[in-house]
């Protein structure tokens, strides 16, 4: 498949700059520090990054892209493939509103980045064949929900260590993660009358936030709140951890 990319002509180097700095900083201090190559010939010693833009008809209509198109995944044998389209959709999508936070915070898009990349590698790094940001085409299939989900965690779990020394990057990873969760939780119960700060969610009882399990990854209600306890739970901040439990124990489960 990275030969027919490249031989066709068919990555894109929008984004490709901001992403391979984004890889550079998650592996900064390891083994693979300085070792990332995008829309190169393959390198088995280096990680191997393929960005394509599945806005451009010719990508999108190509059959052969189609497990590509519409994610962000880790295939294996150190390659990764970023779909551009998918990345810049993702937050309006979700309904979340994209702004820049000055100097003190980076802005949504790149901190949206950091996630993606950073769960991805967790999948590398943590020695899992194979992995996908983005979840509905592999829950198409039929597979193992247990043994599925316990990579998803610790993939997580990766892309929250490699954040916790940069309290700057931690924070605004930590503020777009209330975003996104905030924006699902209006999307499952409606605008919530009764709230209170940081994760706006029913503090009456009265509407509780339901999620179903799934059979590769969990809802990004559970993937967001996990994301966030762990962040507060490695960096010491209390205050976060009690607020995510206190939303964590109004939801339930459809069954």
């Amino acid at each position: 498949m990275t030969d027919y990319l490249l031989n066709n002509h068919l990555t894109t180097r929008i984004d490709s700059l901001k992403i391979m700095g984004v890889f550079d900083t998650l592996l900064a201090n390891s083994l693979w520090s300085g070792r990332v190559r995008v829309n190169s010939s393959y390198d088995r010693q280096k990680i191997n990054v393929y960005v394509i833009n599945s806005d451009l008809s010719f990508v999108k209509q190509d059959l052969a892209l189609a497990k590509l198109v519409g994610n962000c995944a880790y295939a294996g044998s150190n390659v990764f493939f970023i779909d551009v389209a998918y990345t810049s959709s993702f937050l309006d999508k979700h309904h979340v509103i994209k702004l820049g936070h000055g100097e003190n915070q980076l802005d949504d898009q790149k901190c949206f980045y950091y996630w993606i990349i950073g769960h991805e590698l967790g999948h590398m790094i943590c020695g899992h064949l194979h992995g996908d940001f983005e979840a509905n085409k592999m829950d198409q299939q039929v597979k193992n929900s247990l043994l599925s989900n316990t990579q998803e965690l610790q993939a997580d779990s990766f892309f929250v260590q490699k954040i916790l020394p940069d309290v700057r990057l931690r924070i605004s990873e930590e503020r777009l993660m209330m975003d996104i969760l905030n924006a699902e939780i209006e999307q499952k119960i409606g605008p919530v009358q009764t709230q209170g700060v940081g994760i706006i969610y029913d503090y009456t009882n009265e509407h509780h936030v339901h999620y179903a399990q799934q059979p590769t990854h969990p809802e990004y209600v559970i993937r967001l709140s996990r994301i966030l306890e762990l962040s507060a739970a490695m960096s010491g901040d209390s205050g976060m951890y009690h607020l995510v439990h206190g939303f964590v124990r109004e939801l339930k489960e459809d069954r």
